[in-house]
């Protein structure tokens, strides 16, 4: 169990409205909030709570702090605390520093692996109206968890305890992600096939083949697993909030089949033992540089206090000679004297302490310990090809532009090393040349707009080695057309040397498709190609801001494609319509009203 303080505004101007709508998930209508309580006010309803406390704040005009008190309680994956649990730690934390009489509200959150509560405490006393600042809480909020963990059988944590390391900061989703694993989001969304969707029941029944209960939560629905992890359903997909699952299939429905089992449980544990073992090294060594960090931290303030405490006991002993007239005789020129003693320690301390400023920025710049995928990257600079073959396999598969690939083959990771060469954080090796170069993208080699002759040799050589002597072209015409030719003379294999690739879709290629066509056409590649987008029909609505994607032709009718919630739509428009948006960039945005009239920056 962890419990931290998040950090203040040093200007006091925080908003304990703001917070407290903020961790009852107010925007959400609380789809992620278990429950919450509300503590020493006299009313229990939110609103009027947010009244009476914002009321007691401002009765203290005095204080220039902050006077509202964020406290964040995590527990560690997979623990799920009862309410009455819950409920006990969070009176007890907030006794140990001193504000267990202070007005608050909590709220317990469940959308992250780790149930942990959100507690919003009012600095100010309810009755004497003054401002209590707990100091040194980070120790006293230590010691409390460690007792409440022997007290409810808690898994115990390491709290930074004199001896024993710090817990580390939460990691940050994407780099989770890129550790190997899966949020129970991604899970979910990997199985959900939305037109397989026709009643609650088969909404239910998607949620218990992957381990999941589909839940009413506020004037949403999550999905809860049996760990207690939650994540709200509108974040799958759109089309499984609950006004549009109510539009589609009516009024929500309980479960009625309780006996579908599982296909597959959800875990979030690291996939493929070459990725578990270089997340364990990572943190590993992220831990060892903590403590470092942390140990040089502790001898600099050691030694800024050694040198002040030097300071204030040589000033000390000039005061005492100047007062028994060692330094001065003349009692009339004692007092100046005095003056001048104390601003000569005030200059000396402010030198000292901006030494210690100083020391202490390039201490934090010298201790900087890289994220996870910069952390990959140097390792794959280092030669470990199982970090670069890590940093590739989670970037998301390219389409545009020239590029030599074979997605036939199993990919070998390794660099080229005769050429310079450097290693971003996506993975991608770039190689530059005298000429040009190319760059590694793991499952393609990607090349420039007009890459030189010598650029596509080397990157030609390459691929071989990678992919084997068969391999595809992408790109332009010009492009496939020289390297066919160079590959001609090296005597690689070109699949694709007719130039009958497929290029991206462009609006003579949808001559003879039919809208619904493009659009089951799209969504069979998005299977196989990440970066391609749900595409979808456009539905009354869908009315509002639109952002442009393109204009298409299909079977003599034209439409426009809409991007909007990581969702391609498409709208059948008129000649007219067409010509109207002509006179916009793709990314630029217009309106559709409610008659689903076109209102560009003319018509607006």
């Amino acid at each position: 169990m962890i419990a931290k303080r998040s950090p203040r505004r040093k200007d006091g101007k925080s908003s304990f409205g703001a917070l407290a709508k903020y961790i009852l998930d107010a925007k959400a209508a609380g789809e992620k909030v278990d429950f919450h309580s509300i503590t020493n006010c006299e009313n229990s309803s939110i609103e009027w709570a947010i009244d009476e406390i914002t009321a007691t704040q401002n009765v203290n005009t005095r204080t220039k702090g902050d006077k509202t008190y964020h406290l964040i309680v995590s527990f560690p994956p997979g623990e799920k605390l009862t309410k009455d649990q819950l409920t006990d730690i969070e009176y007890e934390l907030c006794k140990s520093i001193g504000l267990k009489d202070h007005q608050r509200i909590s709220a317990v959150h469940t959308d992250t692996q780790n149930q942990h509560i959100h507690i919003a405490i009012n600095k100010i006393h309810p009755l004497t109206h003054n401002m209590v600042e707990p100091y040194y809480d980070h120790y006293k909020l230590m010691e409390v968890c460690q007792q409440l963990e022997l007290k409810h059988g808690l898994e115990p944590t390491q709290h930074g305890t004199p001896g024993k390391p710090g817990q580390r900061k939460q990691i940050p989703v994407d780099e989770l992600r890129a550790g190997g694993i899966t949020p129970l989001a991604d899970f979910l969304k990997d199985r959900l096939n939305v037109s397989m969707i026709h009643s609650w029941q088969s909404v239910h029944d998607f949620a218990s083949s992957c381990g999941c209960e589909l839940a009413k939560r506020g004037n949403g629905l999550v999905f809860v697993d049996a760990s207690g992890v939650t994540v709200k359903a509108s974040a799958i997909d759109r089309q499984l909030s609950l006004n549009r699952l109510a539009q589609r299939i009516g009024a929500f429905e309980v479960n009625k089949n309780q006996h579908v089992h599982p296909k597959r449980a959800y875990s979030a544990t690291p996939g493929g033992a070459d990725r578990t073992a270089l997340w364990g090294n990572f943190q590993d060594e992220k831990t060892k540089a903590t403590l470092l960090k942390r140990e040089a931290i502790t001898t600099l303030k050691e030694m800024n206090k050694a040198n002040k405490k030097h300071i204030g006991e040589t000033f000390k002993e000039k005061r005492n000679n100047l007062k028994h007239g060692q330094l001065i005789k003349n009692s009339k020129d004692r007092k100046g004297w005095y003056s001048i003693l104390k601003l000569e320690k005030a200059k000396q301390l402010e030198a000292t302490q901006r030494g210690y400023r100083e020391a202490l920025a390039k201490l934090h710049e010298r201790h900087a310990f890289p994220d996870w995928r910069d952390w990959l990257s140097k390792q794959a600079q280092s030669g470990n090809m199982k970090a670069l073959d890590t940093l590739q396999s989670a970037r998301p598969k390219a389409t545009n532009g020239n590029a030599i690939h074979n997605d036939s083959a199993t990919v070998t990771p390794f660099i080229l090393d005769k050429y310079k060469y450097h290693i971003h954080r996506n993975g991608d090796v770039s190689y530059k040349l005298k000429d040009g170069g190319f760059t590694d993208e793991g499952k393609r080699i990607r090349l420039g707009k007009e890459p030189s002759a010598a650029a596509i040799e080397a990157a030609l050589r390459m691929a071989t080695m990678k992919y084997g002597t068969t391999l595809n072209l992408a790109g332009t015409a010009e492009f496939r057309a020289s390297a066919a030719m160079i590959a001609k003379q090296l005597g690689i294999t070109i699949r694709n040397a007719d130039n009958t690739i497929k290029t991206p879709i462009n609006e003579a290629s949808n001559q003879h498709k039919t809208i619904a066509a493009y659009i089951k056409e799209r969504n069979e590649k998005r299977k196989s190609l990440y970066d391609i987008l749900k595409h979808r029909l456009y539905e009354p609505s869908d009315k509002g801001d639109c952002e442009l994607a393109g204009v298409r032709t299909f079977d003599s009718q034209k439409a426009v494609l809409i991007k909007r919630h990581n969702e391609i739509l498409l709208k059948p428009i008129t000649d007219q319509e067409a010509k109207q948006l002509s006179a916009l960039k793709v990314g630029q945005h217009f309106l559709i009203d409610e008659t689903g009239r076109l209102r560009t920056g003319r018509s607006l």
